[in-house]
């Protein structure tokens, strides 16, 4: 069901960014890594720490994409 709602959210030409956040199941890793526009718009995040880095990583390319518009 995740994926296919993944798949309808991208069909809809809407961006997906996906994380796991202290997550050690390979299968949901790769279900998340799927379910994303691209795959490197999937982060996995073991911590606190690296969870605000990846936030500050999407905002950075979200802010990227709106100034290119």
């Amino acid at each position: 069901k995740t994926l296919r709602i993944c798949d309808n959210v991208k069909e809809a030409g809407i961006r997906l960014y996906t994380i796991t956040f202290q997550v050690n199941d390979n299968g949901t890793k790769e279900m998340m890594r799927k379910c994303a526009t691209s795959a490197n718009m999937y982060f996995n995040s073991p911590s606190s720490s690296e969870l605000k880095e990846v936030f500050k990583t999407i905002a950075q390319e979200l802010n990227a994409l709106r100034i290119a518009k």
